[in-house]
């Protein structure tokens, strides 16, 4: 995930769990406190944000601009999600014999709500950095 600071000073953070509200209209990503301090101080509601997100398995990706809207701590049904993430995603990376993906935890998580303005491919190859104004991210 980046951010940028009044002015302009670019900051990035590693995120985890990424979620698309049942409605579409927002996104939630969830980062370290500790480690996304400087991330953190820039996303006070209104201001831009990118998350990229990818497949470990065939690297078929995606990069989100959004606006933030809210930064809290996770509740309960957060907590779950995330939990569930990491272990798809230990599963994912062990088929690609990364052995240790429990480093990827973070000892305190923010969500981090975003709603959505523009969605890239970040697909290596001839479309990566186009926009994906319809149909499926991997057409």
């Amino acid at each position: 995930m980046a951010t940028a600071s009044a002015d302009g000073t670019p900051a990035l953070t590693r995120a985890f769990a990424l979620r698309v509200a049942p409605d579409g209209l927002t996104v939630d990503v969830f980062v370290g406190r500790e480690q996304s301090a400087t991330c953190l101080a820039n996303m006070t509601p209104g201001r831009l944000l990118a998350v990229t997100t990818g497949s470990p398995l065939d690297y078929r990706g995606v990069q989100i601009k959004g606006t933030v809207i809210a930064c809290q701590a996770p509740d309960a049904d957060d907590v779950r999600w995330i939990e569930r993430s990491a272990k798809l995603f230990e599963a994912a990376v062990a088929q690609v014999r990364v052995t240790s993906p429990g480093g990827f935890r973070c000892q305190e998580y923010v969500r981090v709500t975003f709603s959505p303005n523009a969605i890239y491919r970040q697909t290596p190859g001839p479309g990566a950095g186009n926009p994906l104004d319809a149909g499926p991210p991997w057409a």
